[in-house]
C-alpha cells in the first residue's frame, strides 16, 4: 500500500512540478526515477532511504553522471558501472593515449544507453530480462552485467582502431 502510495506521489511530480521546471538533476536516472526504480526493487522503507540519499548527493558539487540503482541496498553512489572512465592505452610510436568513455542514458528508453567514446556514440547497451545486449556497429554481444557489456563496447572499439 505504501508502496504504490508513494509510486503515485513521484508519478504526480514528474508529471506536474518536474515537467514544468528547467532540469536540474545531476544524474541519470534522474532522482525521482532514482527513487522510484528503488522503492519498487526494495520497498518502501529502503527504497525511500535510497532515493534521499541520492537526492542528498545530486548537489552543485558532484560531478553527476550515470548512477542507476545497484542490484543490492546501498546508500552509496552505484560503482557496478563505470561511469567517466579514463583508459590509457600505448599505440604504436609508445606515447600514451587517453579516451575518455561516456554512458549516457539519450534514446528516450529507460533500458537502453548510449556508449560514447571520445564524444562519438560507438555503441549501445540494453537490459533485457536482467540481460545485456550489446550493440556495435553490425555486431550484437550478450553479456551478463552491464560491467561486462561496457568492456565489450571497450574491447570492439579498440579492434576497429587498430
Amino acid at each position: 500500500m505504501l508502496k504504490r502510495l508513494s509510486v503515485f506521489i513521484i508519478h504526480l511530480y514528474q508529471k506536474y512540478v518536474s515537467a514544468y521546471t528547467p532540469a536540474s538533476c545531476r544524474y541519470q536516472p534522474t532522482c525521482s526515477n532514482y527513487m522510484q526504480i528503488a522503492i519498487e526493487q526494495f520497498g518502501f522503507f529502503l527504497g525511500i532511504l535510497m532515493g534521499l540519499s541520492r537526492i542528498i548527493r545530486c548537489n552543485p558539487f558532484v560531478k553527476g553522471g550515470y548512477d542507476p540503482v545497484p542490484t543490492y541496498f546501498s546508500v552509496r553512489r552505484n560503482n557496478q558501472i563505470v561511469n567517466n572512465l579514463f583508459l590509457k592505452e600505448k599505440n604504436m610510436s609508445r606515447k600514451q593515449k587517453e579516451i575518455e568513455i561516456k554512458v549516457i542514458n539519450d534514446s528516450g528508453d529507460e533500458n537502453v544507453r548510449l556508449v560514447q567514446i571520445n564524444n562519438q556514440t560507438v555503441g549501445t547497451i540494453s537490459e533485457n530480462d536482467g540481460k545485456f545486449d550489446v550493440i556495435v556497429g553490425e555486431n550484437t554481444f550478450h553479456e551478463k552485467n552491464e560491467e561486462e557489456a561496457l568492456h565489450q563496447v571497450i574491447r570492439e572499439f579498440n579492434l576497429h582502431q587498430r
